[in-house]
């Protein structure tokens, strides 16, 4: 229901899989409070694949692009390793085209990379590459979130870019939560 009344004022939803696990699904330490910011546990992958192909199927063709997960250069939003997010990563990936090959894979929406200095992008790259990635997302804010016009928003465009030249042809970049103050 949600997502036809989406469609009738033409919005197209960005399904975002992380953070969000289910306490008996996450890898968080026994008796974690912030069990929703790590990924599934080996014992809960094959829930997870179900979860994401159910989700597939009751979407009906109307999703049109899945971000991996919100901010994980963050430990607010994740607090697992690299390892295990470019594990998470790779197999969201393969089982979104296995299932719906015309759905964008959205990787990694990353924060405030021009904070981050996308060390975070650069340590999943080595361990993914940039195969499991249709694009790449980042939060576009710079210091003070003043606008791109008087922010540094090139510059953080393209150290993002830079970063991901090094591992192969860029995919496209995608600005998935964008927000400025003014007076």
């Amino acid at each position: 229901a949600l997502l036809d009344y989406q469609a009738t004022f033409g919005v197209t939803p960005l399904a975002v899989l992380g953070p969000g696990m289910p306490k008996w699904a996450s890898r968080a330490p026994k008796g974690s409070s912030v069990f929703r910011t790590y990924t599934p546990k080996e014992s809960a992958q094959a829930h997870f694949v179900d979860y994401l192909n159910r989700l597939i199927e009751v979407a009906d063709g109307r999703l049109h692009a899945m971000e991996t997960w919100n901010e994980p250069d963050i430990p607010l939003f994740y607090r697992g390793t690299v390892q295990e997010m470019a594990d998470f990563t790779s197999l969201a990936y393969e089982v979104i085209k296995a299932k719906d090959p015309s759905i964008e894979v959205v990787g990694l929406g990353l924060a405030t990379p021009a904070e981050t200095h996308n060390r975070f992008l650069r340590k999943v790259l080595e361990k993914t590459g940039v195969a499991p990635y249709d694009a790449i997302s980042y939060h576009p804010y710079t210091e003070g979130r003043r606008h791109p016009a008087r922010g540094d928003f090139r510059e953080v465009v393209q150290g993002i870019y830079d970063v991901i030249d090094g591992f192969g042809e860029v995919p496209p970049l995608w600005a998935t939560e964008f927000g400025y103050f003014g007076l």
